[in-house]
C-alpha cells in the first residue's frame, strides 16, 4: 500500500497539472485513472494494528483512522509498473 508521502506526492502532481478545483482533486494523471472522491488508506501506521493514516484526494487533507474502517486503497506504489 502506498505510504502517506506517496499519496501526498500524487495529490501535489494533480494540483500542479491543474486537474484540481477548489473542492475536488480527483480524475486522471500519469496513467492513473479514476481517482475517487474518497478517503484512501495509506501504508503508514500510527499505532501498530490500531490506526493508520489516510488521505483525502478531494482536498489533500490527511487523518488518522481506525484500521477497522472501510475505505479505498491505492494498490500500486511508484516503481511497481513498467512504462
Amino acid at each position: 500500500m502506498a505510504l502517506i508521502a506517496e499519496l501526498q506526492g500524487l495529490y501535489n502532481d494533480l494540483n500542479a497539472a491543474g486537474v484540481c478545483t477548489v473542492v475536488n482533486c480527483t480524475g486522471s494523471i500519469a496513467g492513473f485513472t479514476g481517482i475517487q472522491h474518497a478517503f484512501y488508506w495509506s501504508g503508514t501506521e500510527v499505532h501498530l494494528g490500531l490506526n493508520a493514516r489516510g488521505f483525502i484526494f478531494d482536498n489533500g487533507l490527511q487523518g488518522v483512522v481506525s484500521e477497522i474502517s472501510q475505505m479505498s486503497a491505492w494498490a500500486v506504489r511508484s516503481g511497481n509498473t513498467a512504462a
